[in-house]
């Protein structure tokens, strides 16, 4: 027989770190116990964001690059010491700067599913060089990123070149039209 248990375990060090929240829900049988063998707590923020590799693994894209016409959201994670996502600590709350409030919008915001978020909206044309910071209040080491606001040059349309054309003969069809 099993029942569904809810469970939130917290668990605080001695050495004035935030505790961390464990929270979730199993399915336990009759004379199981749960059993926590390890825990980890958050070492470090960074945000999700894209990176662009070549073939031979380099990374080609060191800054974010931003389209002039778009905004970008990106997830701010809690990484522990080997790099691996972990909660942030309990109460945790986050704030964010841009490095030219004139040219790049840098605000706290949120993923769909209620993630905390960097939000990030550019108010100039092109600009290179910029970043943002991320900063905890649980006293996590900063985070900072590279930004470059790019021209969107993508299509936007589609069309016909009617100065490049080609005629081609063929045979007088024979259908007489509508």
């Amino acid at each position: 027989m099993y029942a569904h248990k809810k469970f939130r375990v917290s668990v605080g060090l001695d050495d004035g770190t935030p505790p961390l929240v464990i929270e979730g829900e199993l399915d336990v049988g009759m004379g199981e116990r749960i059993v926590a063998s390890s825990v980890t707590t958050a070492h470090h923020l960074v945000v999700d964001r894209p990176e662009v590799y070549d073939q031979q693994g380099n990374q080609i894209m060191a800054n974010i690059q931003l389209l002039n016409d778009t905004v970008m959201t990106l997830r701010i994670v809690a990484l522990d010491a080997e790099g691996t996502v972990v909660p942030a600590p309990a109460g945790d709350t986050f704030t964010v700067a841009s490095s030219n409030p004139a040219s790049l919008a840098a605000a706290l915001g949120a993923m769909a599913d209620g993630g905390p978020a960097v939000v990030l909206t550019p108010l100039v044309q092109v600009s290179p060089g910029l970043s943002f910071t991320v900063q905890d209040s649980s006293g996590l080491p900063l985070f900072t990123d590279g930004v470059d606001i790019v021209g969107d040059d993508g299509a936007k349309t589609i069309g016909v070149d009617l100065t490049a054309t080609q005629i081609t003969a063929q045979p007088a069809p024979t259908a007489p039209g509508p």
